[in-house]
């Protein structure tokens, strides 16, 4: 019976016209977000839609636990180590069409208004790089750089 049924609905869509999928209202993506930071596992949550050309950001919570410091679009968040894994391969799928080097310098791709730290390379590019050895810690990491383990602003 299930396989009938998802047969039939596969059926029904191979008709249908391919469009883009709207973007939800504000409010429900408002509610997924307060539904999220509800469960207590985050204080707060800022997501940025970019809907043909307008953006929209929309924010849940605080900033942190310990405050009540209220959420922007300009907000900097610590991001977790497995969005890693997704930006090197989108920077790679991007470099393959050729919308940007790998030895490009980041200020060119940013607006002006956003400030670079400027910083030598110990090892070459990230994006490329492979230890050697043992993966640098805070305390033995190579002294060469000008930023700090942490930028905060």
């Amino acid at each position: 019976m299930r396989r009938a049924l998802v047969m039939a609905l596969l059926a029904a869509l191979a008709g249908a016209p391919a469009h883009a999928a709207a973007f939800p209202p504000d409010s429900a993506v408002r509610a997924i977000l307060a539904a999220r930071v509800a469960t207590g596992r985050v204080p707060g949550l800022v997501v940025g839609l970019l809907d043909h050309g307008a953006t929209r950001v929309i924010v849940a919570g605080v900033a942190d636990s310990a405050s009540t410091r209220p959420l922007d679009g300009r907000t900097v968040f610590e991001i977790g180590s497995v969005t890693k894994v997704f930006t090197a391969t989108l920077l790679a799928d991007m470099a393959r069409r050729g919308e940007v080097r790998l030895d490009q310098p980041v200020a060119e791709l940013l607006p002006k208004t956003v400030h670079v730290p400027s910083a030598r390379a110990c090892r070459g590019s990230r994006a490329t790089w492979r230890p050697r050895g043992p993966i640098p810690t805070p305390s033995t990491r190579c002294r060469c750089s000008t930023i700090s383990s942490r930028t905060t602003r």
